[in-house]
């Protein structure tokens, strides 16, 4: 599941990849274009003396850039528009676990961060360092739980030194005195922290 995930991550950030390309190809052909007419702008400028033809209207020109750029906007705009429905069709023939989802919403607990509660960054930069890690347990009759535990990088004085942040934390979390262990109610879907990477 994970491997299909990153998968469809990296076939949406190809075609952002690709339409940003060639968005960037359009622009530069655009540039060509105008050094081309100012060229022959210049070019007829130099017979013009000799020529009974009279120079093309600055306005005209002003109008032909103008048009470029609006085509050059839908172009880009049609582009944007083919990406965005490419990925939508990937999510519904390969719709995300809850728990992929939570994971391609780049967090470790779970549960997304919106930016309200630095408390959860924090939580999740110990997560992602190693320090810390979350475990999954099992209660019969209830939903599971999310327990804090020392991560590979972390040591047992990690957990203690941080309580007060775990009280922070949005779901907080509690101190079970049976387990002694800092635990919360684990989001919907959510199957286990991935092993910290080295």
């Amino acid at each position: 599941m994970v491997q299909r995930c990153t998968w469809r991550m990296e076939k949406a950030r190809k075609i952002a990849v690709e339409a940003t390309a060639m968005a960037d190809q359009l622009e530069g052909d655009l540039f060509m274009a105008k050094r081309a007419l100012e060229a022959l702008n210049a070019e007829g400028n130099g017979n013009a003396a000799t020529a009974t033809k009279e120079s093309p209207d600055p306005v005209d020109e002003e109008e032909a850039m103008e048009r470029e750029r609006r085509e050059l906007a839908i172009e880009r705009e049609m582009m944007e528009e083919e990406a965005e429905a490419e990925a939508k069709a990937l999510e519904q023939e390969y719709p995300l676990t809850d728990a992929e989802e939570a994971q391609a919403d780049g967090t470790l607990s779970g549960y997304p961060d919106d930016g309200t509660t630095p408390e959860n960054a924090t939580f999740e930069a110990l997560l992602k360092a190693g320090t810390l890690q979350l475990k999954l347990v099992d209660r019969p009759g209830y939903a599971p739980d999310q327990a804090i535990e020392p991560g590979p990088k972390g040591r047992k004085t990690d957990v203690f030194e941080h309580k007060e942040l775990f009280k922070k934390c949005h779901p907080r979390f509690f101190f079970n005195g049976e387990a002694k262990e800092w635990r919360r109610t684990a989001p919907a879907g959510w199957t286990g922290q991935p092993p910290a990477t080295a």
